[in-house]
């Protein structure tokens, strides 16, 4: 059976689709989120400057922060796209030696998979990416405050403008995975042309076709 891989961009159901494939099979699992936080906790900072760049995510000055993510979105990207470039080798090598110690399948979803990162891989693999291109993600996520106790930006009190600074980010973001997606000919859903739902189906059933 190939790895299962499942990237994209942030809020846009990754976590909940790796929950779903996971119930539909016995593969192993990793959470790319879970690995970089390790290796950022066990790494000396300086070692690794990809690894360590100051999180946008954190910016505590609100001005600071809307416009860094309203006028310098590309740099942003660029500073995510910098710190996949060095996780996904990582990742890859823990499938790998999984591979050649049980032969087992790995499923892994991490916001750094990207598409032509893994489409230079010599992984056996099938991969989705989920975005959300959609220019009222925002107003979806403001809608939702106080209804998800663990929802990230809510609980770090984001306010309004953050979320729609933020939003734009992630956009922009997610145009360009899908496109890169596209390119390399992975399934690309994105959440402004479907529901969250048929997302999520449409994506889990391309994962587990055999």
């Amino acid at each position: 059976m190939n790895h299962i891989l499942i990237g994209g961009a942030a809020r846009c159901g990754k976590s909940t689709l790796a929950r779903e494939v996971r119930e539909s099979t016995d593969m192993q699992s990793l959470s790319g989120d879970a690995f970089r936080t390790t290796l950022r906790k066990t790494a000396e900072r300086g070692t690794f400057p990809a690894l360590h760049v100051a999180r946008a995510e954190k910016i505590p000055a609100e001005k600071s922060f809307v416009d860094h993510h309203s006028t310098n979105a590309h740099l942003e990207i660029e500073t995510k796209r910098t710190q996949a470039r060095f996780i996904w080798p990582y990742i890859e090598n823990y499938i790998l030696a999984i591979e050649h110690e049980s032969t087992d399948s790995v499923l892994v979803e991490s916001i750094d998979v990207w598409p032509d990162l893994i489409a230079m891989s010599g992984l056996r693999h099938r991969a989705a990416f989920l975005v959300n291109t959609s220019p009222d993600q925002a107003e979806r996520i403001i809608a939702s405050r106080g209804t998800n106790p663990y929802d990230w930006m809510h609980e770090n009190e984001y306010s309004d403008a953050r979320i729609r600074a933020w939003s734009d980010f992630n956009a922009q973001r997610g145009t360009l995975i899908r496109d890169l997606a596209e390119e390399a000919g992975y399934l690309c859903v994105d959440l402004a042309e479907v529901s969250f739902s048929d997302g999520q189906t449409l994506a889990k059933n391309y994962l587990l076709e055999t």
